[in-house]
């Protein structure tokens, strides 16, 4: 098992060549193709829609930077930089034998690039959330005075780049 997108470029060829009869299986540590739309969103003001397919959140972003003429330019570098990142991933996902993803919204989003023929029809994704006991987690009732219910709670802060780990913090310091 490769983690991350950085990590399955460096070694993917090394690895194909010198452990040729193990299958590789491309952890992706969450897809950080969604997590870098959400960021150009949130710069040009747009909320991604949870709800909405990928592809609908793509359109709804490239809409909103052609039909705002001021720093047109540069949302079309960011866009087309982002292009670049979403392909070199999905080339990694189809190199491997197998992918992991964290959320089912991820899973739903690897089935979409399926169905569009981004990815291969027969690679093997599996969910291996990153809340690991989701009923416990959501049946919490935390008061912020009481340190005692919190055991047991894990914070990763990983890429300071992505908003949803800023947005953590900020609810952290703001709220608790």
């Amino acid at each position: 098992v490769v983690a991350h997108k950085t990590s399955f470029n460096l070694w993917q060829n090394l690895l194909e060549i010198a452990c040729f009869e193990i299958p590789l299986i491309f952890d992706t540590v969450g897809l950080h193709f969604l997590h870098e739309l959400r960021k150009m969103m949130t710069i040009e003001g747009i909320k991604y829609q949870n709800e909405m397919k990928f592809s609908q959140n793509i359109f709804r972003y490239k809409k909103h930077f052609r039909l705002s003429s001021h720093q047109q330019n540069e949302s079309i570098s960011v866009y087309r930089s982002w292009l670049r990142n979403l392909s070199n991933e999905v080339t990694f996902m189809n190199k491997s034998a197998a992918i992991i993803v964290i959320s089912p919204d991820e899973f739903e989003i690897i089935e979409e690039l399926k169905a569009m023929g981004q990815l291969r029809p027969t690679l093997p994704v599996s969910l291996v959330p990153s809340i690991y006991d989701e009923e416990k987690f959501m049946n919490l009732h935390i008061n912020a005075s009481d340190f005692q219910k919190r055991e047991g709670i894990l914070f990763v802060v990983g890429n300071w780049a992505l908003t949803s780990y800023l947005d953590a913090v900020s609810f952290l310091v703001k709220e608790i």
